[in-house]
């Protein structure tokens, strides 16, 4: 499942987002779901799922998400869920880690003589039950939500800005 994101702002030929136009949902909320083209059709015809989440996380966490609408979950009501899960995972992470919440820099991670990664890391890991590592969560962008018939699990395709900015 992928989606368009159409700022009804911006001139025309200006899109929100990453070089692929439109295709990139902000995870920290700060992208409207009024503006995802089509926010409002059913697009998960049952009253609950199953989504793992990984990105930025230690392992992959199972987490159940409920439908918005009787019908199931509209475009719109899965992306804000999505939202929503992640936030009470930063918000969790937050209040258990023994660790701070702070930037590469401000933990003077480099110079232990690490090289630094590839991927622009923004967030020091923390300790709490989720173990985020490498991006705060305005950080993130969700590009695509996909279901694997096998485990009957959905999971999310999550980049950081870095990443999607450069497709």
């Amino acid at each position: 499942l992928t989606f368009t994101i159409i700022d009804p702002d911006a001139a025309d030929d200006q899109y929100l987002g990453p070089a692929d136009p439109g295709r990139a949902f902000a995870l920290d909320g700060r992208t409207p779901v009024e503006w995802v083209q089509g926010h409002d059709r059913v697009v998960i015809c049952v009253q609950q799922i199953q989504v793992e989440f990984h990105c930025p996380l230690r392992d992959t966490f199972l987490f159940p998400l409920r439908a918005d609408t009787g019908d199931g979950f509209t475009l719109g009501g899965l992306l804000q869920a999505i939202v929503d899960q992640y936030r009470r995972i930063y918000y969790e992470e937050e209040k258990a880690s023994q660790l701070a919440v702070e930037d590469w820099i401000e933990r003077d991670a480099w110079t232990s003589g690490d090289r630094p990664p590839r991927v622009q890391l923004t967030r020091a890991p923390t300790n709490g039950p989720y173990g985020i590592r490498s991006h705060h969560l305005h950080d993130l962008d969700l590009v695509s939500i996909h279901y694997d018939a096998e485990t009957g699990h959905h999971w999310l395709g999550v980049e950081p800005l870095d990443q999607t900015a450069k497709r």
